[in-house]
């Protein structure tokens, strides 16, 4: 191998002298403040934050003086600005009343949101007595060595134009293993800056970043290690203070800073709470193209900590030499991959070397890794997008439990390896942009793209499937191409309320494995089944009698919640609704005595029902009420007649529409000898009621002298 074969006699020389390393228990650091700190109930949860410090992000729109007129009524002073997302670091004076004023901010209609300024800590680890004998040095960089870094070595070694980021408690600068490695800004020749003491003088006073900087970038030197991509340039962004502590707010500005000054790769081996603001910083990073990992966390739980967990960060676990998941390393749902995390030899301060423990030694491992890809792919004058580099990463490890992905490893141990060689050859085809564009309970439509056939006139497209991230992909189908372009597959046989994770790969790179990772992966859940009905026999359905009149029916059913309805009316569509635990619907327009039949079906989101499953409610409309009056016949002995209703007006006229007389009242009553201009002649006489619900009735009178 010439030059890598060479160091690796080296190093095996080098690392003699350091047959008993000093043991740092330095673990996944999380950020906490230097100032006082305080503990805060918020949303019912004790969260460790800066004292009377709060981080505001006011919506899109809102002027200076919108803005400087709420801290004005709820008491908030201005300390500073993290540019890139918009978000003040707000100061509140005099004593207690914290939780109420960030209630208050979060209140206003004019602010995103507000949250305490969260601490963050570098969090200590005792290594359990299994461990014990690892602690030894055995005359090598095992971790190195268990990634295969000599053979992504043959491929690539590191560009000085690319640029880590190591946000962490500073970089000891002038450590001969770092010296050479480190990133200078043309701008005013520092080599990052310090959000602790807001000066361009990043030196670590702790030792944690100088450890976490020369795994991941430490050049090769006669009396030192070696770091995963030891070409590189290193730039120092210093938010923990000499007891490891710092906060979110500094963390969110330093990968901001970083995004800003070029970084390719920022690595975050600290962790804490959840943060809506670290979470903006690191889309905004990741939006501006850079890759970031950062550490799984080391309290051994079933919870990967943040920023790690975060979904546009790589979370990184820690193994140790027997390729196990290292007890104190944090797994679970969020995890991607892990790296040797036990028994790290790296950087210490004062020029010396130490041997270091947690995810905080694995994280760099990948970021250094991540390196050497973003050099590999600016040797060939390639194009790469972050998402591109974690897909490559964990597609390209090497399952430790599972054949794929498990909740302890992930997708198992990173492979410097397979990974910078199959970077090696981007003019393959591929397929991009893989995406659901229909779905029900047991189909999907996919529509991906063929960006290109590479060398080739024609290609398979495999899809591939499985139904959890832990699953190895199974092949479902595949499809020739002779063009490249967009393409649409039809998805049968599917289980419904079922998570599906389709990929689609080119042939090329197809290999009935996880390396067919040059395809892209699209994740989607069918819909559910339509959900059962409400029996007719139901108890509770007695309760619900429609309420029936003349031209309207309401009709009831027992309802359960997140479920919509679909009626119909004799077999004819009428309307959805909504569920509650009584669901109501009114239908008008009815026929007075007339018989209805309903018919309601549960439905699921896309509109589905069993035709065999629903509730059938039968109604009869009541018959229509008489409006004409008790009698017709006016004498000379009765000259009253009664109507009887509720009506807004009587009109009598005669045969030729005169108006004889109106009336009003309730009931209306007639009076041929009092309710008109003298005596009612005998004839035929005409009624019109116009009744309180706006109808019209006709009728005739008959007057006998």
């Amino acid at each position: 191998m010439g030059l890598k074969q060479e160091n690796s006699t080296k190093l095996y020389c080098i690392l003699c002298k350091y047959a008993v390393a000093a043991i740092l228990t330095i673990l996944s650091v999380s950020l906490t403040g230097f100032t006082k700190t305080a503990e805060y109930n918020i949303e019912g949860k004790q969260v460790h934050a800066v004292e009377k410090e709060m981080l505001v992000k006011f919506k899109e729109g809102i002027e200076e003086d919108e803005k400087k007129s709420i801290h004005r009524e709820l008491g908030g002073q201005r300390k500073d600005f993290i540019k890139g997302i918009g978000v003040e670091l707000i100061k509140i004076p005099g004593e207690g009343f914290f939780e109420k004023i960030l209630d208050k901010y979060n209140s206003s209609q004019k602010v995103e949101y507000a949250e305490a300024n969260i601490i963050y800590s570098i969090v200590s680890y005792k290594l359990p007595d299994q461990y014990e004998d690892v602690y030894e040095m055995k005359n090598n960089q095992w971790g190195l060595e268990r990634i295969n870094s000599h053979y992504g070595w043959e491929k690539e070694t590191g560009l000085e134009e690319t640029v880590i980021a190591i946000i962490d408690s500073g970089i000891d600068y002038d450590h001969p293993d770092l010296a050479p490695n480190m990133w200078v800004d043309p701008e005013n020749e520092s080599h990052g800056y310090d959000f602790v003491n807001e000066d361009y003088d990043p030196m670590d006073e702790h030792g944690h970043g100088t450890g976490v900087a020369g795994v991941a970038g430490a050049e090769s030197s006669e009396d030192g290690i070696v770091g995963v991509c030891w070409k590189n340039s290193l730039m120092a962004l210093k938010v923990l203070d000499d007891e490891g502590e710092g906060n979110s707010g500094d963390l969110s500005s330093a990968i901001i800073y970083a995004a800003d000054k070029g970084a390719h790769v920022i690595n975050i081996s600290l962790g804490g709470d959840y943060s809506k603001t670290v979470e903006n910083a690191v889309d905004y990073a990741y939006e501006k193209g850079v890759f970031l990992a950062a550490a799984s966390g080391n309290s051994g739980e079933d919870s990967v900590t943040y920023p790690a967990a975060l979904d546009n960060i790589l979370a990184v676990g820690a193994s140790n030499r027997d390729d196990e998941r290292a007890d104190f390393s944090n797994y679970g749902e969020s995890l991607d991959v892990v790296a040797p995390g036990v028994g790290i030899l790296s950087t210490g301060l004062e020029k010396e070397h130490e041997e270091l423990h947690g995810t905080s030694m694995a994280a760099p491992f990948v970021s250094g890794l991540a390196a050497l890809i973003v050099s590999r792919y600016e040797n060939l004058g390639l194009e790469w997008s972050p998402q591109e580099l974690k897909e490559i990463i964990n597609s390209n490890a090497r399952s430790l439990g599972d054949q794929g992905w498990d909740e302890e490893t992930g997708y198992g141990i990173v492979d410097a390896g397979e990974t910078l060689s199959f970077t090696t050859e981007r003019d393959r085809p591929f397929v991009s942009t893989l995406q659901v564009v229909e779905k029900g309970t047991s189909t999907a439509e996919l529509k991906g793209d063929l960006e290109t056939l590479g060398e080739y006139d024609k290609v398979d497209v495999y899809f591939l499937y499985r139904q959890r991230a832990s699953d190895t992909f199974k092949e479902t189908s595949k499809v020739e191409k002779s063009q490249a372009g967009v393409f649409l597959e039809d998805i049968g046989m599917l289980k419904a309320d079922t998570e599906y994770i389709y990929r689609a790969v080119a042939d090329y790179y197809y290999e009935g494995s996880e390396k067919a990772v040059k395809g892209s992966t699209v994740s989607f859940y069918t819909y559910q089944k339509p959900p059962v009905k409400v029996e007719e026999d139901d108890p509770q359905y007695e309760e619900y009698e429609p309420e029936v009149t003349e031209t309207q029916a309401l009709i009831k059913w027992k309802g359960e919640s997140l479920h919509e309805y679909l009626i119909k009316r004799n077999g004819v569509f009428l309307d959805t609704v909504t569920a509650s635990s009584i669901v109501e619907y009114l239908d008008t327009g009815l026929r007075p005595d007339t018989k209805y039949r309903y018919e309601v079906f549960s439905i699921n989101q896309a509109g589905e029902y069993d035709e065999n499953n629903g509730i059938y409610i039968d109604i009869k409309t009541l018959p229509e009420k008489e409006y004409k009056p008790e009698r017709r016949f006016i004498t000379p002995s009765n000259s009253r007649l009664e109507f009887g209703l509720k009506a807004e007006e009587v009109l009598i006229t005669d045969v030729k529409g005169r108006r004889i007389a109106s009336l009003k009242g309730s009931p209306v009553i007639f009076d041929a000898e009092t309710d008109v201009r003298g005596s009612l002649e005998s004839g035929i006489y005409i009624y019109r009621i116009k009744t309180m619900d706006g109808e019209v009735h006709y009728g005739t009178i008959v007057v006998a002298k």
